[in-house]
Protein backbone atom coordinates (compact mmCIF):
# COMPACT_ATOMS: atom_id res chain seq x y z
CA UNK A 1 0.00 0.00 0.00
CA UNK A 2 1.11 3.65 -0.84
CA UNK A 3 1.78 5.43 2.56
CA UNK A 4 -0.81 7.18 4.63
CA UNK A 5 -0.12 7.78 7.66
CA UNK A 6 -3.24 7.90 9.08
CA UNK A 7 -3.86 4.62 7.69
CA UNK A 8 -0.89 3.00 8.69
CA UNK A 9 -1.19 4.16 12.02
CA UNK A 10 -4.52 3.15 12.25
CA UNK A 11 -3.62 -0.64 11.35
CA UNK A 12 -0.39 -0.72 13.15
CA UNK A 13 -2.40 -0.04 16.23
CA UNK A 14 -4.59 -2.56 15.92
CA UNK A 15 -2.99 -5.38 18.44
CA UNK A 16 -5.98 -8.17 18.79
CA UNK A 17 -7.45 -10.50 15.96
CA UNK A 18 -10.49 -8.75 14.53
CA UNK A 19 -13.15 -9.27 11.80
CA UNK A 20 -12.37 -8.33 7.94
CA UNK A 21 -14.42 -7.79 4.84
CA UNK A 22 -12.25 -7.93 1.55
CA UNK A 23 -14.29 -6.89 -2.15
CA UNK A 24 -12.99 -8.51 -4.87
CA UNK A 25 -12.74 -6.88 -8.07
CA UNK A 26 -15.77 -9.24 -9.45
CA UNK A 27 -18.19 -8.36 -6.45
CA UNK A 28 -17.30 -11.53 -4.25
CA UNK A 29 -16.98 -10.70 -0.68
CA UNK A 30 -14.82 -12.71 1.92
CA UNK A 31 -15.15 -12.43 5.80
CA UNK A 32 -12.98 -13.19 8.33
CA UNK A 33 -10.95 -13.46 11.67
CA UNK A 34 -7.44 -12.92 11.99
CA UNK A 35 -4.23 -10.78 13.30
CA UNK A 36 -2.42 -7.85 10.88
CA UNK A 37 1.02 -7.65 11.17
CA UNK A 38 1.94 -3.89 9.44
CA UNK A 39 5.30 -3.05 7.76
CA UNK A 40 7.52 -0.41 6.33
CA UNK A 41 8.98 -1.57 2.84
CA UNK A 42 12.57 -0.04 1.74
CA UNK A 43 12.48 3.07 -0.12
CA UNK A 44 14.71 4.66 -2.82
CA UNK A 45 15.74 8.18 -3.23
CA UNK A 46 12.53 9.79 -4.85
CA UNK A 47 10.75 6.91 -4.50
CA UNK A 48 7.24 6.46 -2.71
CA UNK A 49 6.62 4.90 0.83
CA UNK A 50 4.86 1.84 0.82
CA UNK A 51 3.99 -0.66 3.63
CA UNK A 52 3.09 -4.17 3.67
CA UNK A 53 -0.21 -5.77 5.15
CA UNK A 54 -0.13 -9.19 6.47
CA UNK A 55 -2.66 -10.55 8.26
CA UNK A 56 -2.80 -14.36 9.72
CA UNK A 57 -6.21 -15.70 8.76
CA UNK A 58 -7.54 -17.36 12.32
CA UNK A 59 -11.36 -18.67 11.15
CA UNK A 60 -12.86 -20.22 8.40
CA UNK A 61 -12.75 -17.97 5.42
CA UNK A 62 -16.96 -17.05 4.36
CA UNK A 63 -17.82 -16.03 0.66
CA UNK A 64 -20.90 -14.30 0.37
Amino acid sequence: FLHEKEQFNALNGIADSCDWKLTLPDGIIATFMGSPAVKLDGAGVSAAITYTLNISVETEITFA
